[in-house]
Formats: structure tokens, sequence, C-alpha cells
């Protein structure tokens, strides 16, 4: 056998170990499940430490759906791009650095914690050429993934990608399912109750379904470029009646909304430190986070 049938016949050799390893691992799993195992297998694969199958949120973050962390799995994380090697990655190119990764990223101090010291990336993109997440192997030595290597994880990467949307899919019929669901015990509350405490309670208990929420509120304008606020704790028989507040609109998240008739949603306080102060001064008033 020549030199070059021998390398042909290496390189065939692992292709199909590769091959072999991840299909089987992942053979048999969906959903969550799915995620977690390719993780792991991606990371046996390649004789790498870490691993992870990670969810693009936007242009510039990514939540991770399943981390393997070199004998268990990890507690899952969000990032943003900028600074890391998933960067290029998420904007769709296959990457890999052999070694040297913590020289080349030195703004991304996670490769330091975990000492890494080589990469591997694959974005996971759909029939219409999206990006919708990617794959990202990484081990504490050098690493010298073929392109026959790189061409397998791809081909997970379009399955990842697939069970990606199924689960995407799945999510959003459950969600409208609870709007319509939300709709319906609003339209049946209005009808049913006449008095305001209870039915504000009521509209509290239907939303509760749709959005988890700790603290609910009704603001309604009234003159003097004034709010009247009804606050209430949802929680059953012998709950609290609504709460009248009356304060000033301006700074309040609720009038930016009535002027610009708009969806507003903050995920934490200090989203609204900056912009709606007499909103955020409620929110202590009322301990809500």
């Amino acid at each position: 056998m020549d030199a070059h049938s021998a390398q042909a016949k290496h390189t065939q050799t692992s292709e199909s170990r590769l091959l072999r390893v991840i299909a089987e691992g992942t053979a048999a799993a969906t959903g969550d499940a799915f995620f977690r195992s390719l993780a792991r297998h991606a990371a046996l694969a390649l004789r790498a430490r870490y691993a992870f199958v990670a969810r693009s949120l936007s242009d510039l973050e990514s939540k991770s759906l399943a981390y393997w962390e070199g004998s268990d799995f990890g507690t899952g994380f969000s990032y943003r791009f900028p600074g890391t090697p998933c960067q290029r990655v998420a904007a769709g190119h296959v990457c890999s650095t052999r070694t040297g990764l913590r020289e080349r990223f030195p703004e991304d101090h996670w490769l330091t914690e975990i000492g890494a010291d080589s990469y591997v990336g694959v974005p996971m993109k759909n029939a219409a050429g999206r990006t919708l997440g990617h794959i990202a192997v990484l081990h504490t030595e050098p690493m010298q993934p073929s392109e026959e290597d790189l061409a397998v994880l791809q081909i997970f990467a379009a399955r990842a990608c697939a069970e990606l949307e199924r689960l995407l899919a799945d999510e959003e019929l459950r969600r409208r399912s609870l709007e319509q669901e939300a709709v319906l015990a609003v339209n049946r509350a209005v009808g049913r109750y006449l008095e305001r405490d209870e039915l504000f309670g009521a509209l509290a208990t239907c939303l509760q379904q749709v959005i988890a929420h700790d603290r609910f509120g009704i603001e309604l304008p009234i003159e003097g470029e004034r709010l009247q606020g009804h606050l209430l704790t949802p929680g059953g028989p012998g709950a609290p009646v609504t709460r009248v507040k009356v304060l000033a609109a301006a700074g309040t998240a609720c009038h930016w909304v009535l002027q610009h008739r708009e969806w507003l949603v903050a995920a934490t306080r200090d989203e609204l430190k900056s912009r709606f102060p007499a909103t955020v001064a409620v929110m202590a008033d009322e301990s809500s986070e």
C-alpha cells in the first residue's frame, strides 16, 4: 500500500469513528436529552475535555442548551459573542484554533478559567441558511481536527438545528395555546365580575398562566398628568384586595407605554433604573423585582 492510500484509509477510519461515536450517542435522543448527548459525544469524538451546544438569542448573545465539562454536565450559561471564539461561528462560519486559544482571545476570561488551549466551532444552520446556534468543542491541549472531522460535526450541527427548530415550534404552540386560554378567561372574568377588586384579581390570575409574576397592576391615566394604579398580589381566597396608589405619570414605564402605544418588557429592575426611575421607586415600595 502506497503512502497516499494509507493516508486515505486513515482519514476514512477517523471519519467513520467520529460518525459512529456521535451517532451512537444521539440516535435515540430527542429534546434536551439530545443536546446533552450531542455535547458529551462531540467531546468524546474529538478527545476533548469540553463541549457545549448553544442557541443564539440575538446577533450578540447566546444561551447554552447543554454543556459537557469533562466528567459531567455543567450548569447552563448565557454569554455575549464579542471577544470570544464563538463570534464568527455564530455568524455562520466553521472555525478552529489548534492551539494558543487564550492568547488569541484575551478578552474571554472564561477560556482562562477552564484552561482552554484549542477550539472547534460549527454553526447550526437551518434549511434557509439561518444560523440558530452552534456546537463548540474545547480542549486544554492542542487539537488538530481534520476537514473530515469538521464535515462530520456539520452533519450533526444540521441535526441539532432541526431538533432546535422542532422545540421552538412546540414552544410557540404552547405559548399561543396559553394566550388563547388567558383571553377566554379574561372575557369570562369581565362578564362575571362587576366589582373592581374582584375583576382585577381575576385578571391577575388569568395572566399568571401566560407570564409568571408575583405582582399585578393596572395603571389608569387621570387628570393632572397622574396615574391611578391598582396593585394586587394574586393569591386566591383571602388574598388582599387591590391597593389604589396615585402617582405622577412622568418617569414611569406606564406613561411611556401610553405615549408610544407599544409593548415594554424589562427582565430586571436594573433595566428600568435609568429610563423609568418612578417605576423603580414604586417597585421598591412594593418589594418586587
